[in-house]
């Protein structure tokens, strides 16, 4: 069945996060023969993938206020896209913050519209937010009311849901929409790039990758570590550090048994140097790609019912709590303490990883947009 589907993406790819998302959702797309346009910000630095329109923009000056250049960036952006819509597209794909007009204006031309559901609903998301940050007294809020309120009107233009997992799922569905129209479309990883790897030394390891805010738990996650008495143990946490968290982080910043790194380009490395991958969130939609790259490279996890995809309790790791400090340390101390069942859940952390490729991704993309195509108008 033919279709032509077109996606949107303020960013460049492949980058990670919403980028490499993107990247992967044109790329299976393309291969499959489905991709009519891409648009995409500045330079797209992965392989050809198909028709894409580059939206150039320029850096952010220095002293620019940051929340400013990105409003201003996105919304140029997606007046653009707007503008330049195919009109014998099929699926207009876009992301929440920078598709308010182009999705109206697909809408409006009879093309069915999707966005991700990568995270929770935008209610949800700014519902934990916002009681973490009146927790640690954090000034700034997460979202603002404005904010929000656009989101939320972005999505009335948003006819289907491709969501990471059932917790995405579930929170689109409790906020009105029709379940019929929210699929779940996992993400996937590059098996044959992340592979398991001999570690070089006895240190007990963990490793948290992702931006370090207080959506992703390190507050809970450093509390823990520097209040579980053991030798031999290292902890590892690697990503930028947000504005809003750094003087929270302040504290553990000397501790002797954390290492702290910006980014790296070598995740395979750092993930094969480690003994477990870790990550007590909050919210993250129930899943993230730094998970499911650990997972591949052959690591054990352990991480919360918010980002527990596609990990199984006692499997491929431990399920745990949200900020729970105590099942964290206990979680820890486990696998310290069990070099064996570091070894098993990590095997069957490769072989749980091995299902879902960037291919599999792809193929849930396919079945989704079919479904759609032929439900009609």
């Amino acid at each position: 069945m033919g279709m032509k589907y077109v996606h949107s993406v303020c960013s460049e790819i492949p980058r990670g996060g919403v980028g490499g998302i993107a990247y992967h959702a044109m790329d299976q797309m393309n291969r499959r023969g489905f991709l009519k346009k891409g648009f995409i910000m500045n330079q797209n630095k992965g392989g050809n993938i198909g028709p894409l329109t580059k939206f150039f923009f320029p850096p952010k000056p220095p002293y620019f206020p940051i929340d400013a250049y990105y409003s201003i960036r996105n919304t140029i952006f997606d007046n653009f896209v707007a503008q330049m819509m195919p009109k014998d597209a099929d699926i207009f794909h876009g992301w929440i913050g920078h598709g308010m007009k182009s999705f109206e204006r697909a809408k409006a031309m009879g093309i069915r519209t999707v966005t991700h559901g990568a995270s929770l609903h935008p209610v949800d998301q700014n519902k934990i937010l916002v009681e973490e940050f009146a927790k640690y007294k954090v000034n700034d809020a997460p979202l603002s009311a404005k904010t929000v309120d656009k989101y939320v009107k972005e999505l009335r233009n948003v006819e289907y849901i491709a969501a990471s997992c059932d917790v995405s799922k579930d929170s689109f569905i409790q906020n009105g929409y029709p379940e019929e129209n929210v699929f779940e479309t996992p993400f996937g990883v590059d098996t044959e790039k992340y592979t398991p790897g001999e570690k070089t030394d006895d240190i007990f390891r963990a490793i948290f990758i992702g931006t370090v805010g207080l959506r992703k738990g390190p507050q809970y996650l450093l509390d823990a570590w520097t209040k579980w008495k053991a030798n031999n143990k290292e902890l590892v946490i690697l990503g930028p550090i947000e504005s809003t968290i750094a003087p929270i982080m302040a504290p553990f910043r000397n501790s002797k048994d954390v290492r702290w790194v910006k980014w790296s380009d070598d995740l395979k490395k750092m993930c094969n140097d480690s003994s477990v991958f870790i990550l007590p969130a909050l919210e993250e939609g129930g899943t993230t790609l730094a998970q499911m790259t650990a997972m591949a490279c052959g690591l054990p996890c352990i991480v919360t019912h918010a980002t527990y995809f596609p990990v199984r309790d006692g499997k491929e790791g431990l399920i745990i709590d949200e900020r729970d400090l105590t099942q964290i340390k206990e979680a820890l101390k486990y696998f310290k303490d069990n070099p064996s069942e570091v070894k098993r859940m990590g095997k069957n952390a490769r072989k749980r990883a091995e299902k879902y490729t960037w291919d599999y991704y792809g193929q849930t993309l396919e079945k989704m947009f079919k479904e759609i195509m032929e439900r009609g108008s």
